[in-house]
């Protein structure tokens, strides 16, 4: 069993906060991450235990600053992994000997897991109709095209430059010989794209919007709903005497990471890695999680 931390503003601040609500949230956590408590709960059938900080939920800047508070207790309580949650990569600097994981990963998997479930659901039919993978950030919108494109024939890559355009559909010919088409402006509502996966925020797309299209999927946005529709129940749950929260992916890969060792690197940002995915896949089969159990709503 490996010990876990976890930073999140979905659990709440330990017991002596919660009477002082009436103080605002930005002295409240000037000094940084409010602690939580201990958590404890199961990844299947095993056991697992760790600590919590609560995050405040309004967004700030300068959260770099504040690493170097928990440093201490990290070190103390023998935490090898944790878990951020509502962070941006861009606003940390990282403290040295503990591996982060922002939860896309596993996201990724389970809606792999799912994708033709998915499909079923949407009634789209995977021998004729044409994906759409809408991306920006880093190569988030490719692997998601890598590991769907063996259930799929015609797929659409959509991305504001050329070059990374080219470099994704060269790839995914090599792997699997689907010739994907390529363009750098979104769809309009004239082309027929039967489901739209949406890979991370977008910025330069902004004013696009995916609701004209008979399924759209969003991705690496910080959305729960999306990740319980695919989870499902029963995958794994945490708890503790002060602080409950719900299931998320964050949570989730932080326990598998903590259970299985795999306390170094830091598994956040907008570049994934392929063979991560699938060694997370090999070790919960392992398990005998249910990931494939999971039921679409």
């Amino acid at each position: 069993m490996g010990n876990f931390g976890l930073v999140s503003s979905y659990l709440p601040a330990a017991a002596y906060w919660k009477r002082w609500q009436w103080i605002p949230e930005g002295w409240r956590y000037r000094q940084g991450f409010a602690f939580a408590g201990k958590l404890s709960g199961y990844l299947g059938h095993v056991p697992v235990e760790g600590w919590g900080w609560s995050l405040a939920r309004g967004q700030r800047t300068g959260y770099s600053l504040l690493w170097k508070a928990l440093e201490r207790e990290w070190t103390a309580k023998e935490v090898d992994v944790v878990g951020v949650d509502g962070l941006s990569s861009g606003e940390m600097t990282f403290p040295s000997g503990v591996g982060f994981s922002d939860g896309k990963s596993l996201e990724l998997l389970l809606f792999v897991q799912q994708f033709k479930r998915i499909l079923r659901h949407c009634q789209v039919n995977p021998q004729t109709a044409e994906i759409g993978i809408i991306w920006e950030e880093g190569n988030l919108g490719l692997v998601c095209a890598r590991l769907i494109a063996q259930h799929i024939r015609f797929l659409r890559l959509i991305h504001p430059d050329a070059g990374r355009l080219d470099h994704a559909a060269a790839v995914l010919l090599a792997e699997t010989g689907i010739s994907p088409k390529i363009q750098q402006v979104p769809p309009d509502k004239e082309q027929r794209i039967s489901m739209i996966i949406q890979c991370g925020l977008l910025n330069h797309y902004r004013s696009w919007s995916g609701s004209e299209f008979s399924s759209y999927w969003e991705l690496f946005t910080g959305r729960l709903d999306l990740f319980q529709r695919l989870m499902g129940d029963g995958f794994f749950t945490v708890w503790g005497p002060l602080a409950s929260l719900p299931a998320s992916p964050v949570l989730g890969e932080v326990l598998i990471r903590a259970i299985a060792g795999w306390s170094s690197e830091q598994w956040v940002g907008t570049e994934l890695r392929f063979e991560r995915i699938l060694l997370m896949k090999e070790y919960l089969d392992q398990l005998g999680v249910p990931v494939l159990s999971a039921r679409l709503a």
